[in-house]
């Protein structure tokens, strides 16, 4: 036998909920992916408006598919990648719509909702997003009752006008209860499930996805171009006294090698570890705790330098932070730093690398080194020399500066004298080079935000830095900023107030918002998406659990089926004795409380007649409380029973015959 027909009610809902199930992912995707599925969803919905719009025959579907998938391949190279694997299940949810006639398509359409609406998760895990998929889930399950209900009956409503049956607040109870019932079991999942080493989301990352921020190559406006960027990379929490806003330097990639404009790192110095150990003074170590955001790169962050490293990580001899694998979820690591100790580790043999320079680039810079050398041979005061240049000749610190041409450091250093952090600390690692000093370029980010919230600094995407640092055989490694020199204020006070002083002092309550919301979203990563294996670990070894293995989780788990069949049993068993099951007894009940709401007592042994005789004695004119009582006689004593539609009709006249209720002046009575 046939699937039935979808009504217009049907489908429309059911394209709302492919819509709603799409629409975050959308923002990830191609624009053709975009017009595609907007495209598919709107045509057929758009078939219920205007029946003679022809349905897209099967070949047609079929090479469109097709050709799809195959502009899919191009895109991506693969198809199984997080994003390509995304894209390829929303257009085909969009197809699959495109297609839906009957009731069993349009099943198979509202369960591959739930797939895509799953998928967001793999692309963002925010808080904003996960109360969203729980809004889409409510939506595709209203979807099932509508699809589920006696002929997709078109009558549904949800305004003022809506019969009781189908008010807003029963179709959300309705919807709620079975997710409630599912709590209790998510819950224990959460709580005692073996966490694994690698989120599920972690699958391979595709060649066109990319995340901004910071890379492990520095060229003019590489570092600038973050500044629009307001996303936070990572959140800090200080155990002890946090430094001054001017020596938050949070270490990034070090660049080593340079071709004449462009920085690169050292894959000889940024794999092999640092020998630390041993070296560490307590009295100088800051102690903090990062939550950093997934970046897709290798490193971590912590102050300039880092004295020991989190489990999966290592110090290089560079003193970069690096994971052993790519944070591609949000990372909590608890981490110690100690400013000294980068000159307590001796390097000389990284001197001869960090004097490198192409001989045919940037030919000015290097005479003027030349120059340098020769006349200040102290290191110490070359470098002194050359922050006094920026000091004192008209340099300028800006966001928007002059195009280089093909030797950028000459260009910056004589001719257009502006620019951005990378281009005084590349300009000023030449310069040290030229002159004989051992330089090198850090990247990183450079201060912070404390958030008036709570007690903990947000470093964003707009605080990204570049510094130098300089060999001096008297104290090792030095860090240098230059770009102190020109700006102060974007050292000592941040990025916003050497370049936006005004930006948030005009609309301070749109500062507090902004807080209180990262506040929110603090707790979210720290309670959920951070709750990892030794967080659950510490969780049960107050029950002498000391770790969690398949023997605990088993338990936990027929434990949360147990207790989620116990809450079902004894919400149905509260449900059964509260009302009435009789759909027609329900709506007498309810009139019988509207007339006790009024003063007027109507017992259960009072029949609708004996109640229509009642309400006619206290009320006048309740002309549809006689229609509803009337109608409610004749569908009890009928020969058959009542019909669906029936049954909505007699709840119709029930909901206006409580409203003339509550309406009418009472008369005194017999």
């Amino acid at each position: 036998m046939s699937s039935p027909a979808l009504s217009k009610l049907a489908v429309n809902v059911t394209g709302l909920a492919c819509l709603s199930a799409a629409l975050p992912t959308l923002f990830w995707m191609p624009l053709w992916v975009t017009a595609v599925v907007l495209l598919a969803l709107g045509y057929r919905l758009a078939q219920e408006q205007w029946p003679r719009l022809p349905r897209p025959p099967g070949p047609l579907r079929l090479l469109l598919t097709i050709a799809v998938v195959a502009v899919l391949l191009i895109e991506f190279r693969t198809l199984l990648g997080r994003q390509a694997g995304v894209t390829l299940l929303t257009l085909m949810l969009s197809l699959k719509f495109l297609e839906t006639a009957s009731r069993r398509d349009a099943l198979l359409t509202v369960t591959l909702c739930y797939f895509v609406t799953a998928c967001q998760g793999l692309l963002s895990q925010t808080m904003a997003i996960a109360g969203y998929m729980v809004f889409t889930v409510l939506l595709i399950t209203l979807c099932l009752r509508v699809l589920n209900a006696p002929e997709q009956r078109s009558e549904l409503r949800l305004g003022p006008s809506a019969s009781q049956s189908f008010s807003v607040w029963r179709i959300l109870r309705a919807l709620l209860i079975p997710l409630l019932h599912a709590l209790p079991l998510a819950v224990i999942f959460f709580l005692f499930v073996p966490r694994l080493g690698t989120p599920v989301f972690g699958v391979p990352e595709d060649a066109m996805e990319a995340r901004t921020g910071l890379s492990d190559e520095m060229a003019p406006g590489s570092v600038s171009k973050l500044y629009i960027d307001d996303d936070p990379v990572f959140r800090v929490r200080f155990e002890t006294a946090a430094p001054d806003q001017s020596q938050m330097y949070w270490r990034g990639p070090v660049l080593w090698n340079f071709d004449g404009t462009k920085w690169t790192a050292s894959w000889g110095y940024s794999r092999v570890p640092a020998q630390i150990a041993g070296l560490t003074q307590a009295a100088t170590t800051l102690r903090y705790e990062v939550i950093l955001e997934p970046t897709d790169r290798n490193w971590l962050f912590a102050l300039d330098v880092a004295s020991s490293a989190p489990e999966g990580a290592q110090i290089t001899r560079d003193f970069q932070l690096v994971s052993r694998k790519p944070i591609i979820s949000l990372k909590r690591y608890t981490q110690t730093s100690d400013s000294g100790l980068m000159s307590r580790v001796r390097d000389d043999r990284s001197a001869n690398l960090a004097l490198g320079l192409p001989p045919d680039r940037n030919l000015k810079t290097l005479e003027l080194g030349a120059q340098w050398r020769r006349e200040t041979p102290d290191p110490s005061a070359l470098v002194e020399r050359a922050l006094r240049k920026f000091r004192d000749e008209e340099y300028f610190y800006t966001l928007n500066p002059q195009t280089l041409g093909i030797d950028p450091v000459d260009d910056f250093l004589f001719k257009t004298r502006e620019g951005y952090c990378e281009h005084f600390a590349s300009a000023f690692t030449v310069l040290m080079r030229a002159s004989g000093v051992p330089a090198r370029v850090v990247t990183g980010y450079q201060g912070g935000y404390k958030s008036a919230a709570a007690d903990y600094w947000i470093v964003r995407q707009s605080d990204a830095h570049a510094w130098s640092e300089v060999w001096l055989d008297e104290r090792g490694w030095v860090r240098v900023d230059p770009t102190s020199a020109v700006s102060p204020d974007r050292i000592n006070r941040g990025v916003d107030a050497a370049m936006r002083p005004n930006r948030y002092a005009e609309q301070p309550w749109l500062r507090d918002l902004r807080d209180r919301f990262d506040l929110i979203n603090d707790v979210w990563n720290r309670t959920i998406l951070t709750f990892n294996a030794a967080r659950q670990n510490a969780l049960l070894e107050p029950f002498g659990i000391p770790e969690m293995d398949w023997r605990y989780s088993a338990g936990a788990l027929v434990g949360g089926l147990l207790l989620t069949a116990l809450l079902v049993m004894v919400t149905l068993w509260w449900w059964q004795r509260r009302a009435p099951r009789d759909p027609m007894a329900q709506e007498l009940a309810a009139l019988r409380r509207a007339l006790a709401r009024r003063g007027v007592e109507a017992g259960a042994h009072l029949g609708p007649t004996e109640l229509l005789a009642l309400i006619n004695l206290r009320f006048a004119g309740a002309r549809h409380a006689a229609d509803f009582l009337n109608q409610l006689n004749l569908a009890r004593y009928a020969q058959a029973l009542p019909s669906a539609a029936q049954v909505q009709q007699i709840r119709l006249l029930s909901t206006r015959a409580q409203r003339q209720i509550r309406k009418l002046p009472l008369q005194s009575g017999a």
